[in-house]
């Protein structure tokens, strides 16, 4: 009764829903919800299914067949995120199969391409996809039936010994393999998607959320998990997989590949070895900093499982994923290796050698546990006499953090870095302990340097937290002249530091690296002046054997100059620093990944090029014979697979990405000063993406503002261009600030060369009457300045049609960058062009052509011969030769001027056909962009690019 009862309530239920989403408008009567989607349930094959087993149920007789293409459905199984799952007859050949209905959002092109793929997959290990089709609308995936339990059940049902769990899960492991050589990820692998069969196979199912390896295109969160049940599978837009068994680069990065596959086999197999998780907490967020600490648990008391295959699980637990194991299968083989064969043969002797060696294999293994622990424990006791839990406390009172006011996504990051740098520290110390260099090992001195070193490094620990604590700001804590433990198991490092016994010394040492720290912190809070004046009075403060961190300062001075715009000041301090550096026969500390590089790169119009001289940056590497443009490609985009802030792992969030936004900024102007205007528009905006999800660096956003205004004007688009240059404009006005001096006389010079390009004589003679108050400032804070500003006035003139007077400061433009080096030199270049168009203008074609081989020598010595930025010269030479009466060099100019533009349209395809996070990233920001005009679509087919290649194809086109 009670059955019939509660069936009964189901089939009301099921009426009521239906009779709710009846449309009633067609019978005329009222609709209280016009407009709203209406299932349509009588169709609906899973409505159907539903409906015929609950009459069965109450009506006592035959359920209604229910048919899914070639396949009668029997009885449901169960039901996951994806779809449901039934029992099925497959009549055609008389078997039984599982038949998962897939929810239709769930279907598409893509699923449809790796169901496929998994149906040409079969091996036994893997549950056998047999077809994947549509039947009445519903797509489905009929796959082999496996009489059985799960891998969950099965550990649950009584502990197992660890012999018969490891021969289990490697069945599993192999048919994870084989997903992974079939070019697929799983992306929930857990005991509960392992079914052991009544025939005694592992196979692995549920393919539910199998992607393509090479696939990326997976959307981030579109909520934040924190709160989520660790118990908590898989939901549209929070996580993609279970929890409890993700990698943290899936909680942080939303990368899933077949190393995060290993991770979640790591976390099954240790869960069914130990009965425990390695990583473990009630809520999301707990699991999340348990990964973040990188350590599992330790193994339960009196654990049977031996130390070897607790190692390498743990490989495949390791927090980085590069340092899991390289593959499934070489994992499966460490797993497997049949260490009972080796130890048969090495006993197969007397009774008394069988003993000796029993004894001498077994106890190394269980000593080297102990002393894996023994060094865990005193790596953790040294560092908690520097990394105590007031101390790390003390950072977040001193931000007025509370009960009351807790710490938010703003401070995390600071939560983490100080947490990351520990973690470092005491990783390698262990690793120095347990497995220290093999130099290292056998000399005395050398382990007591290496003790030194590490010392060191914790003293650098303590002062980074200690600094960090006074602060009062909410702000993200960005570490400056980080230790770096991972140089204390470097022998040659070790033979060439001295470390000061002195606690005077050490005293002393941390004092100026407490300036430089509060130096970036000032930095970093937008006081450019308060961050110098602490960079210099910690260079003064510097003793001769604290040269390191005197060089560090130098470096941060210049960095803080070239941020404000004094390009003067900041190669002077440049200059300064490189002679310090070679005095001293050390590198420069760089901080900001690779940002001095491309200020060098850039160049200026005085002075003498350092190129030579990035070798003197840490890490960096002397590239003679390179053209300007291999160098910014090589810099810049220094892998095949395309640039790095299109990377997913990057994106527009990451810390990573916050690291890579100055560099960022500077390489996109660098590709606007080389005429690669297309990648230039590209890097501007992916770095405004990341500006607008951590902003606070307004004159940064004026940089890149300024940097797509000249993109566009490179590109024709001249409306884009001034739309760029009035979005900029407003946060230049009213403010004395030394960094909008220079800024705001390029924005202006900028502006006029828009109004030149229209040809608005009138717009543009304007403009510059305006740019002439500010070019004074501007001109004291960048070389570069003055020379640009004279280019403007001559291209004015000479619209106006004074050629003398455009003559003049053309002239004068080209002796200010006579000097100049760098892809600053480029602009001499330009000078070369406009001096060719006035004397075609003039009718001085040999004088024209003249200029032009000048143009054509610099530019080729510059960046190369078949640099597409050639094109404007290759365009103009067809003019000149035209103008000459060579109508067979014109058109010979006119190939090779159309061989440069396919060159460079083949590049942007190729550019355009990468991955671009940057849509989804823009699509998960909490508020719009401050900078929303600059991520609508832009077409580069401008009718206004190229105007001389336009004109030399209109003269030479009517005479072919």
């Amino acid at each position: 009764m009670a059955l019939a009862a509660n069936s009964q309530h189901n089939i009301l239920l099921e009426l009521a829903d239906v009779t709710a989403h009846d449309p009633r408008h067609l019978t005329g009567e009222h609709d209280p919800a016009p407009g709203l989607p209406r299932p349509r349930l009588a169709q609906d094959l899973e409505h159907r299914v539903h409906k015929a087993a609950l009459a069965a149920e109450l009506f006592d007789r035959p359920a209604a067949v229910v048919r899914v293409g070639p396949y009668r459905i029997c009885r449901r199984l169960g039901q996951g995120s994806m779809g449901t799952v039934y029992l099925a007859d497959d009549e055609r050949l008389a078997r039984q199969v599982a038949l998962k209905l897939l929810h239709e959002e769930q279907y598409g092109p893509r699923l449809q391409r790796e169901a496929l793929a998994l149906a040409r997959l079969s091996h036994p290990n893997v549950v056998q996809v047999f077809e994947v089709g549509v039947a009445d609308g519903r797509a489905f995936v009929a796959m082999e039936y496996v009489p059985g339990q799960t891998l969950h059940a099965w550990l649950r049902a009584r502990p197992r010994p660890w012999r018969e769990v490891l021969g289990v899960l490697l069945d599993a492991g192999r048919g994870l393999a084989a997903v992974h050589a079939a070019g697929l990820v799983h992306r929930d692998f857990k005991p509960s998607n392992v079914v052991l069969g009544d025939d005694g196979r592992a196979r692995v199912f549920d393919f539910g959320l199998a992607r393509s390896l090479a696939d990326v295109d997976e959307p981030r969160a579109s909520g934040s998990p924190d709160t989520e049940p660790l118990t908590a599978l898989t939901r549209t837009g929070v996580v993609v997989g279970t929890p409890a068994y993700m990698a943290l680069e899936q909680f942080r990065d939303h990368v899933h590949d077949a190393r995060s596959d290993q991770f979640s086999y790591c976390v099954t197999l240790f869960e069914a070895l130990y009965r425990v998780r390695p990583y473990d907490g009630p809520t999301v967020a707990d699991l999340y900093r348990a990964l973040e600490h990188g350590r599992p648990v330790d193994p339960p008391a009196g654990s049977q499982v031996p130390a070897w295959l607790h190692a390498v699980v743990v490989r495949g637990l390791a927090r980085d994923p590069a340092a899991r194991w390289p593959s499934m299968t070489a994992l499966l083989a460490e797993l497997g290796r049949d260490r009972d064969r080796v130890r048969r043969r090495w006993f197969a002797g007397a009774a008394l050698g069988l003993g000796a060696l029993a004894l001498g294999l077994v106890v190394p293994l269980a000593q080297e546990h102990r002393h894996q622990r023994a060094c865990e424990a005193a790596a953790d006791a040294e560092l908690a006499e520097v990394w105590r839990p007031e101390a790390r406390m003390a950072v977040l009172r001193a931000r007025g953090i509370t009960a009351a006011r807790p710490v938010g996504p703003e401070l995390a990051g600071i939560e983490h870095e100080l947490e990351d740098e520990a973690e470092r520290w005491r990783d390698r110390r262990v690793e120095a302990c347990v497995r220290p260099p093999a130099r290292v090992a056998d000399a005395t001195w050398l382990q007591r340097q290496m003790q030194r070193c590490f010392d060191a490094a914790r003293r650098d620990l303590a002062t980074n937290l200690e600094v960090a604590g006074e602060s009062t700001t909410r702000a993200d804590h960005r570490f400056f002249f980080s230790p770096r433990p991972e140089r204390c198991l470097d022998p040659d490092h070790l033979v060439a530091t001295a470390w000061s016994d002195d606690p005077e010394v050490q005293r002393h040492e941390q004092l100026v690296r407490a300036q430089l720290l509060r130096g970036a912190q000032a930095e970093d809070a937008g006081d450019h002046a308060g961050a110098e004046r602490l960079f210099t009075a910690a260079v003064d403060a510097a003793t001769p054997t604290e040269t390191s961190l005197a060089l560090a300062g130098r470096e941060a001075v210049a960095r803080v100059k070239f941020t404000v715009g004094d390009r003067r000041g900041a190669w002077a301090a440049l200059e300064a620093a490189f002679a310090a550096a070679t005095a001293a026969s050390k590198e420069l500390p760089s901080f900001e990944l690779d940002a001095l590089d491309l200020q060098v790169l850039l160049g200026a119009a005085t002075g003498t090029s350092r190129l030579d001289h990035v070798a003197l940056f840490e890490g960096r590497e002397a590239t003679p014979g390179l053209t300007l443009a291999q160098r910014l490609h090589r810099t810049a985009i220094p892998r095949e697979d395309g640039p790095p802030w299109r990377s997913e792992l990057i994106g527009v969030t990451s810390g990573f990405a916050r690291e890579l936004l100055v560099p960022l900024a500077i390489t996109a102007q660098a590709f606007v000063e080389l005429g690669e205007f297309e990648l230039a528009e590209d890097a501007a905006r992916h770095a405004l993406a990341t500006l607008a999800a951590r902003p606070g660096r307004p004159f940064l956003g004026l940089d890149l503002a300024l940097t797509l205004a000249r993109a566009y004007l490179g590109l024709g688009l001249f409306d884009r261009a001034e739309e760029a240059l009035t979005a900029a404009r407003p946060a230049l006005q009213d403010t004395a600030e030394p960094a909008a001096s220079a800024r705001r006389g390029w924005l202006q010079l900028v502006l006029v060369e828009v109004r030149l390009a229209r040809g608005d004589r009138d717009g543009a003679a304007r403009e510059l009457d305006v740019l002439e108050d500010m070019s004074q400032s501007a001109s004291e804070l960048d070389d570069r300045f003055a020379p640009a500003l004279a280019r403007v006035r001559g291209r004015l003139l000479a619209l106006q049609g004074d050629r003398a007077g455009a003559a003049r400061e053309l002239a004068r433009a080209r002796e200010g960058l006579a000097a100049s080096h760098g892809l600053a030199r480029l602009r001499l270049v330009d000078v070369h062009l406009d001096e060719a168009r006035l004397a075609l203008a003039d009718e001085r074609p040999r004088d024209a052509e003249a200029s032009l081989r000048d143009a054509l020598r610099e530019h080729e010595a510059l960046v190369g011969p078949d640099h597409v930025s050639r094109l404007p010269i290759v365009a103009l030479l067809g003019l000149t030769h035209h103008a000459l009466g060579d109508l067979a060099a014109a058109h010979d100019d006119l190939a090779r001027a159309r061989a440069l533009v396919d060159a460079r349209l083949a590049a942007a395809r190729a550019h355009d056909a990468l991955p671009d996070p940057l849509p989804r990233a823009l699509a998960r920001l909490e508020r719009a962009p401050e900078h929303a005009w600059a991520f609508r679509p832009a077409s580069h087919d401008s009718q206004s690019r190229d105007p001389e290649l336009r004109r030399l194809a209109a003269l030479l086109e009517p005479l072919r």
